[in-house]
């Protein structure tokens, strides 16, 4: 039986220290290298207790594709405002919302730390990342000017974007 919201054949489950190298090889799939976070980093956020680290991948009876990760996201919580840190979804896995799921699910653990908020950023030209952000109730409250180091020599603008979480979900 498929668990709520994913594909057939998918499962959601807790990161932990040992994806740190499959993290880090995706995120190298789904970002230019100047961009793309260290292994040192995805370390650090699957130690760190207020981190979320989440996990969508085929399931250990389903045929394997091309990878079994399809996907993660990885967020912080300080006081009361939870960051989406990275999320990223495997090429052959885009569409088929992974992303969404794993969306509400890292905002239902934010909610459990009692963060009241989710802020992130996001490239301006990455339109599917932000179709995706707003069909989830995140608003454009800024623009981060050269906030990514590509290309050379400005570098590429992020939308912030905010959720506040509605009380009592």
């Amino acid at each position: 039986m498929p668990q709520e919201g994913l594909p057939e054949g998918f499962i959601l489950r807790p990161g932990v220290p040992a994806d740190a190298k499959s993290f880090h090889k995706l995120d190298h799939i789904c970002f230019p290298p100047q961009v793309a976070f260290s292994l040192a980093l995805f370390r650090f956020h699957l130690k760190d207790q207020a981190s979320i680290n989440l996990v969508a991948q085929k399931a250990a009876d389903a045929p394997l594709a091309k990878s079994a990760l399809a996907g993660f996201i990885v967020a912080h919580v300080f006081g009361k405002s939870g960051q989406i840190v990275t999320m990223d979804i495997h090429p052959d896995y885009r569409r088929m919302g992974i992303g969404s799921v794993l969306i509400d699910k890292c905002e239902t653990a934010m909610r459990e730390k009692e963060a009241k908020e989710s802020l992130l950023q996001v490239a301006v030209g990455n339109e599917p990342a932000l179709a995706l952000y707003r069909k989830k109730g995140y608003r454009p409250i800024g623009v981060i000017r050269g906030y990514y180091p590509y290309p050379p020599p400005s570098g590429t603008d992020a939308v912030y974007m905010e959720k506040i979480f509605n009380v009592g979900k």
